[in-house]
């Protein structure tokens, strides 16, 4: 009756923890940027890039293919009429409003003369470059009787440009090759696209379409960073599922195997569901969001949690309960303390790891040594007998050096080990999704990954000039082979003191009435002369800080970044050229010699950079966590005693380290994690097997089991990331586990 009253008193907050998480649910963040720790880019170098990167992150490109426009015409509609219907996206941009887009056109006349400044523009005098204008391109007479002195021309030329070799139908683009035809679509879905629940009814609205488009005898292609993102987290998802069903069963197995008694089934999950759901909380209040690595991580500490109950469970079979509850607290401090170091670093996405690890571990422990003395009475084991002292040793001399070997060595090759921190080869490859990108490629050019050149400078002239000699000289590098400017600021607003000229050069120029004379009788047509200075005297310089003012300009708004600065010869302006290069040209522009306010920047290369710092801090700190950790065993246990359980554990990290190389993977921030996790483990198996007490190295065998199955299937991941932790930690535990025994002290008795 005692322990079903203990039961109930302990079962109320779980209760109000699964009425928090329900009253407040995890937020799960997917972005890589995430990775990225706000001091590793300028911040204006982190805002340039992640305006047009969160654009793309949010957005699927449709292309609906087929034998007749019309045909892919009515297709294109009828599933914009599904995508708004489904309320999945936030814009939809297809056919474009001819209403609203007059309306934005006719924004952009008072600033119309600062378009396209290479076209629109040639040397020499006004009215010479008015009349090659008219008579170099066939205007027609109704567009002339509107815009006589071609102010829009700019507009005109420009917008062209943008379109590409996509042609207009009904407001809507089609492109046409080797007999068909194609229109493309782009849903957005804003912040929307990062959520895992968006991300699974877009995917299901999805394949609905690619249903219909089998039957409707039309090519649906569609490429996009959510596509990518939900396909990975599905992959990562099915795995660590995988990885979690097999650690249960086995832990559920041990359970019945050895103690026989189906109640310490929920007795031995309740810690780990406690500590899980309070770190989800912590870690949740903390950081405002939760990012899909920390859960991967997260499950991690099924393994580790879980040996905290075995521990238990075994002294209590041979009432030694109340010794174990020293050594548990040790283990799990000591754990806290790697994962407490881990938490201080810079990217927040590792921080959250190391927070909600932390957290959990010291419930799960603390839960451990409070509720289980109240609620188990009594159990006993049925662990087959095993006489450990029989296993061989190394003498206490050799122990104690190959413990200090391997404490060193782990430290060297922590900080010097060659690695990798490509984040390509973070993410599983799939197939089916890179042949539709390929195929729309055919189509289309649509970059995922731009590249861009950022430069910087006191004054807007001095930015937009900056600018275009950079383009010049970049596309003179390259050839302009495999090489293409995507967006430039340059090419759209001339300098301020340039617009201001040419207003005031067709100001003069109007201002003399035998001009328009001379135009009117060339052209035959009477001009308005009113109007015609109205619209001039209206003309206006364009700032490029008013650039989001205009609908239209959008974009381009995004390639701009304005800071303020006391000194006005420092950087404050910081325009982007966004281009699309190949590999080999690309690396003959960052070989180049540039100006020093021009910093070249590949999205991916710049995460990488990002990763690459953040394994260094990493490496820095399980290094500094190791030095803090063998102080603490050092302090509690005697010097000679704390450095064997410390070297049993870095035996293991290092076996670990030398499977990930074998295997042919590389070191990278991830894999410095999973030695934590390692050097966590080991030190709990060294503490636990020291004396060689049968039920204390029962219940590491037990605990080394489940997390050696766990993480071996992880191993076999396709998910590069996942599978180096998988294999560091399975190959890292498992050699701990042995260390331990064979540097062990010898108990005084047969398993007492």
């Amino acid at each position: 009756m005692k322990t079903v009253v203990e039961l109930f008193k302990w079962s109320v907050l779980p209760l109000l923890i699964l009425a928090a998480l329900w009253t407040f649910p995890p937020k799960i963040n997917t972005d890589v940027l995430a990775l990225v720790p706000d001091d590793s880019m300028s911040e204006p170098v982190r805002a340039l890039l992640s305006g047009p990167s969160e654009k793309l992150s949010s957005t699927v490109y449709v292309l609906i293919a087929g034998v007749t426009r019309e045909h892919v015409g009515e297709q294109a509609n009828n599933l914009l009429v599904r995508a708004q219907r489904s309320q999945l996206f936030q814009e939809i941009i297809w056919q474009r409003d001819a209403t609203a887009l007059a309306t934005q056109y006719q924004q952009l006349q008072a600033i119309a003369l600062n378009f396209s400044p290479a076209e629109q523009f040639i040397e020499g005098e006004y009215g010479n470059w008015l009349l090659s204008r008219w008579f170099g391109f066939e205007t027609p007479v109704g567009v002339l009787q509107q815009d006589p002195l071609q102010i829009d021309a700019g507009i005109n030329h420009f917008f062209a440009k943008q379109l590409g070799d996509a042609q207009m139908v009904n407001n809507a683009p089609y492109f046409q090759r080797a007999g068909e035809w194609a229109t493309l679509l782009q849903l957005d879905a804003g912040r929307l696209a990062g959520s895992i629940p968006w991300q699974q009814d877009f995917n299901a609205w999805l394949e609905a379409e690619q249903s219909l488009a089998e039957v409707g005898a039309y090519q649906l292609l569609a490429v996009g960073s959510p596509r990518y993102a939900f396909a990975a987290m599905q992959q990562a998802k099915g795995e660590v599922s995988t990885i979690g069903v097999a650690s249960l069963l086995a832990i559920v197995s041990l359970l019945l195997l050895v103690f026989r008694r189906p109640y310490l089934i929920a007795v031995v999950f309740y810690p780990l569901a406690l500590g899980t759901g309070v770190a989800l909380l912590v870690t949740q209040f903390i950081f405002g969001q939760i990012h899909l690595l920390t859960t991967v991580f997260g499950a991690c500490l099924l393994g580790v949690s879980v040996d905290y109950s075995f521990h238990w469970l075994f002294a209590k079979s041979k009432q030694r309960e109340q010794r174990i509850s020293g050594l548990l607290a040790l283990s799990a401090a000591s754990s806290i303390l790697v994962f407490l170091a881990q938490a201080l670093s810079p990217y927040e996405a590792l921080a959250q790891m190391g927070v909600f690890s932390a957290v959990g571990l010291a419930v799960a422990g603390l839960v451990v040594i409070v509720m289980f003395p109240r609620v188990v009475t009594s159990t006993s084991s049925h662990f087959p007998r095993v006489n450990w002292q029989r296993f061989p040793s190394l003498s206490p001399k050799t122990a104690l050096v190959a413990a200090i070997t391997a404490i060193l060595l782990l430290l060297v090759i922590i900080i010097s080990a060659p690695a990798d921190d490509d984040v390509r080869k973070l993410q599983p490859l799939n197939k089916a999704l890179q042949q539709e990108q390929l195929a729309l490629g055919e189509w289309l050019s649509i970059d995922m990954s731009p590249r861009a050149i950022i430069v910087s400078a006191p004054s807007e002239d001095e930015l937009l000039t900056l600018l275009q000699a950079t383009q010049s000289r970049a596309e003179q590098l390259t050839l302009d082979e495999d090489f293409a400017v995507v967006s430039n600021l340059a090419n759209v607003v001339l300098p301020r003191r340039e617009q201001q000229r040419r207003i005031d050069a067709l100001r003069n120029w109007l201002a003399h009435e035998e001009n328009l004379t001379a135009v009117e009788s060339a052209v035959g047509i009477d001009l308005n002369i009113l109007a015609l200075n109205e619209r001039v005297n209206a003309l206006e310089v364009l700032s490029l800080d008013d650039l989001s003012s205009y609908p239209l300009l959008e974009p381009w708004a995004l390639s701009y970044y304005h800071r303020l600065t006391d000194d006005g010869a420092l950087p404050s302006h910081y325009g982007a050229i966004f281009v699309t290069a190949s590999a080999t040209a690309w690396e003959r522009l960052v070989s180049a010699d540039w100006h020093q306010d021009v910093l070249l920047i590949d999205r991916a290369d710049a995460i990488s950079a990002s990763l690459k710092l953040g394994r260094e801090f990493a490496s820095y700190l399980f290094a500094v966590a190791l030095i803090l950790l063998a102080a603490l065993l050092i302090w509690k246990q005697g010097w000679r005693s704390g450095i064997l359980r410390l070297g049993a554990a870095a035996t293991g990290a290092v076996a670990g380290l030398l499977a990930l190389y074998a295997a042919d993977l590389a070191l990278n921030v991830f894999s410095v994690l999973s030695l934590l996790l390692v050097l966590g483990l080991g030190v709990d198996f060294a503490l636990f097997v020291a004396a060689r007490a049968t039920y204390a190295v029962n219940a590491v065998v037990c605990s080394a089991v489940t997390s050696i199955l766990a993480f071996g299937l992880l191993a076999l991941s396709a998910v590069p990331v996942l599978s180096s932790i998988g294999l560091i930690i399975a190959v890292g535990i498992s050699v701990a586990f042995l260390a331990a025994l064979m540097l062990s002290e010898q108990g005084a008795n047969n398993g007492s």
